[in-house]
């Protein structure tokens, strides 16, 4: 038998030594006492369901774009009307409630995509103790139509999910719009129970509730995951939470079974991706659906990140490699989504599909300052509105290159003018062309390569002061420049125009 704890062993020592029928009532009393003291919370010690049994709770804020020409009453109705439909399509997965956003707040519906928790309104703000997810949802103009728009905040990570964006003719399509918009912009939330090299498994929250093939999502197809960190402060509240995503990763699901999902982990950094279990750190992994719209990656200085960085080459990897631009003026380029999606379905996809779809919607990115690489990076355009890439200040080691480029071409240009003018020369004297005499003169007056010897002087003293990596990529390409000049500088254009001397005649036998 299991070993009786010290509670246990006081109590019935106390009810052993209690003989008479009123003192038998007290051993009842006592016992009853002692059992249900033993189901009854304290204050520090709350009742909570298991991570793969515990609803999402999620509220709704409801904004109309005050140039939409439609009541503030309709905003109240639709929150109301979103809520019931949610409630009951999500047979328990969702505990959904809405309410009307604020007169002075529906005018940021118009730029929903940069909302994050720290921008809600107080009334909202007040409860996000007691919430897992915030629905943002507007309806807004778009050139004489209507458009919905919904995008979640998970209050977990303090991430948001890819704006999502569905076209409303009338009111009467507003509700339908609206409840296939807020499926769409839902991120399914999980747990990293364990990772490990190039696999992780996820336990999903609310993946094990009966009615959790209502909500397509959960099932995880399609869908990709990010990894983050919440490191819980001494007080209570989502505000004393440490978030830290752990960048350019990536979890892409290959089987879902129930709560529990596997995944392979795509990602850029080395060693050990996901630090191991702490009691007051989680590793949660926030999941979502690319969106079309793409992502603005913006590439900015490690010592200033307020600067962007202007003629960064991003290209996706391949034979050969595919450009996609260039960053602009502030460091940003527009990275647009390839996703492919296919239908979701109750019982999942197998691996090999699950696979090569999110396979579809990942690339890898080879990000570059002019012919020197920066760096390798896995990205899912559309699933993060953006994202940010540090570099160290790379201008020297640009402008160098940008200068040595035109040494290249310089010296280029000075071999096929001497060139080009010695093969006419040539030919004009087998020819007998009377044009030889001024060609001759053009030969004798030809600048040697000195002006070109000086620019690599000065280029090799700038190249000698960046840092080891900027001048080994550089190194290389001076000497080759080096090379052809010391053989310009050493020989004499009229010395290749002599005339060969006539072989000696050979002795008769």
């Amino acid at each position: 038998m299991p070993g009786k704890s010290p509670l246990d062993c006081r109590v019935n020592n106390a009810m052993s030594s209690l003989k008479t029928p009123r003192q038998q009532l007290l051993r009842i009393a006592l016992f009853c006492g002692a059992a249900i003291a033993s189901f009854v919370p304290t204050a520090h010690s709350a009742p909570q369901a298991p991570w793969e049994y515990a609803p999402y709770r999620i509220e709704v804020l409801v904004a109309i774009d005050p140039r939409v020409p439609l009541s503030a009453k309709l905003a109240s109705e639709l929150a109301e009307d979103l809520a019931a439909r949610a409630n009951a399509a999500a047979q328990g997965v969702w505990q959904v409630t809405g309410r009307a956003a604020t007169a002075t707040w529906r005018h940021r519906v118009e730029r929903l995509e940069t909302l994050r928790l720290d921008d809600l309104p107080n009334d909202v703000a007040a409860k996000l103790d007691s919430l897992d997810k915030v629905l943002l949802l507007g309806v807004r103009d778009a050139a004489g139509s209507w458009q919905v728009v919904a995008r979640e905040l998970d209050v977990a990570t303090g991430e948001g999910g890819p704006l999502v964006t569905i076209p409303a003719r009338d009111v009467a399509a507003i509700l339908p719009a609206a409840h296939r918009a807020m499926q769409d912009a839902f991120c399914p939330l999980a747990r990293i129970e364990s990772a490990s090299g190039t696999s992780a498994v996820l336990r999903l929250q609310g993946g094990g509730l009966p009615g959790r093939d209502a909500v397509a999502n959960l099932t995880a197809t399609n869908v990709i995951f990010r990894p983050i960190l919440v490191s819980n402060g001494q007080s209570a509240g989502p505000q004393a939470r440490t978030r830290q995503p752990i960048p350019w990763t990536y979890l892409l699901p290959t089987r879902v079974d129930g709560s529990r999902v596997d995944c392979r982990v795509e990602t850029a950094l080395a060693g050990e991706i996901v630090p191991p279990f702490h009691p007051h750190r989680e590793r949660l992994a926030l999941g979502g659906k690319a969106s079309p719209s793409g992502t603005s990656f913006r590439v900015v200085r490690q010592d200033d990140p307020a600067q962007g960085v202007r003629g960064i080459g991003v290209y996706r990897d391949g034979e050969p490699p595919q450009r996609v631009g260039l960053t602009g003026a502030d460091g940003t380029l527009l990275i647009p989504s390839r996703a492919t999606v296919v239908p979701d379905s109750a019982d999942g996809a197998d691996a090999a599909q699950q696979a090569a779809t999110s396979g579809m919607a990942l690339e890898w990115l080879l990000i570059r300052s002019g012919e020197h690489p920066l760096a390798r990076l896995p990205l899912v355009p559309g699933l993060s509105p953006r994202v940010v890439f540090a570099t160290a200040d790379d201008s020297p080691r640009l402008a160098a290159e940008t200068e040595l480029a035109q040494l290249e071409d310089g010296v280029l240009d000075f071999v096929a003018e001497r060139e080009s003018l010695l093969a006419r020369t040539l030919q004009a004297r087998s020819a007998g062309d009377p044009a030889l005499t001024a060609l001759m003169q053009q030969v004798a007056a030809l600048r040697g390569p000195e002006r070109l010897a000086q620019q690599l002087a000065r280029l090799e003293s700038q190249v000698a002061a960046l840092p080891p990596a900027a001048k080994d990529s550089l190194s290389p390409r001076l000497t080759a420049v080096r090379k052809v000049l010391d053989q310009l500088a050493a020989e004499s254009p009229l010395d290749r125009l002599e005339e060969p001397n006539a072989p000696d005649p050979k002795p008769e036998q």
